[in-house]
């Protein structure tokens, strides 16, 4: 008797000791996503301010808008339409990166259903050579679905881009339009734009510096902002974002950030992050 009850004293403690074990796995999960004094600290005081190349400041005046599409036409209208973040937008230069394999991102107004699939091509400003094309699907799941803003990362299997050279970027999405919905009016499920490649050495002589300074993507993000590095600035804010969906002062200053850029009709829109690329 004495036996069974000292394997069964044995037993409850160890399940004890593994229901300890997994309550904290994932109270520390959680703590990471809910709580994090470095995170808290850093975007109490963050200011990241976008100041294109060539100006010593934040030009004066709002910027203007505008988005450059394609001609397709085959996507319902919606309130707030497909929107790029990355490229020319109205007088915003908002095309350099210093990374050979960028980051590009979309606000996308559609569901994973309406939006049944897309394709993103790059190829070089003149369009004679094709780099890369890839057919995707977007994000579906409950926390990462769309409408949101959405992002796709060359991958490091194609050639890198070159240095001050222009490619040529087009994002495209397929809408089957439902028969009921055959009499709404459609609009363009396709946009394009440019990305150029600088060498930090040609940003700014002090750029390398400042960025082996910064010690968090936050402060990064800065860096490249202040030096007129839409891309990867954008890039490094978002991806903390997605880290920490419900920090009130980094949800705060993006959208102040995005407002200052002419993205004030998107900058309240989740991030759903990657879309699924079609093998």
């Amino acid at each position: 008797m004495k036996s069974i009850q000292a394997s069964q004293l044995v037993v409850q403690t160890c399940l004890t000791a593994v229901l300890v074990l997994i309550d904290g796995i994932v109270t520390s999960s959680e703590l990471k996503l809910m709580a994090d004094p470095a995170i808290d600290e850093i975007a109490e005081s963050l200011e990241i301010i976008f100041i294109p190349v060539g100006h010593s400041d934040i030009p004066e005046g709002p910027p203007e808008t505008g988005d450059a599409a394609g001609s397709r036409g085959d996507c319902i209208a919606t309130a707030i339409p497909l929107t790029h973040l990355v490229g020319h937008y109205g007088s915003w230069d908002l095309t350099l990166t210093t990374q050979e394999y960028p980051t590009f991102w979309f606000y996308v107004p559609y569901t994973s259903e309406e939006a049944t699939s897309g394709e993103f091509s790059l190829q070089d400003s003149g369009a004679s050579e094709e780099y890369w094309r890839a057919e995707f699907e977007l994000p579906g799941n409950s926390n990462r679905a769309t409408p949101g803003i959405v992002s796709i990362t060359l991958p490091e299997t194609v050639e890198p881009l070159e240095a001050n050279r222009q490619y040529q970027w087009f994002f495209d999405l397929n809408c089957p339009t439902p028969e009921t919905a055959s009499n709404q009016r459609t609009t363009a499920a396709s946009v394009y734009g440019l990305v150029e490649r600088r060498s930090p050495s040609d940003v700014n002589p002090d750029f390398e510096a400042e960025l082996d300074e910064a010690t968090h993507p936050l402060e990064m993000a800065e860096v490249y902002a202040k030096n007129g590095i839409w891309f990867d600035a954008l890039t490094q804010f978002a991806q903390v974002r997605l880290d920490y969906p419900d920090n009130q002062p980094l949800n705060e200053e993006w959208r102040r950030l995005l407002t200052s850029i002419g993205f004030g009709h998107i900058s309240e829109e989740p991030l759903s992050g990657s879309v699924n690329l079609i093998e």
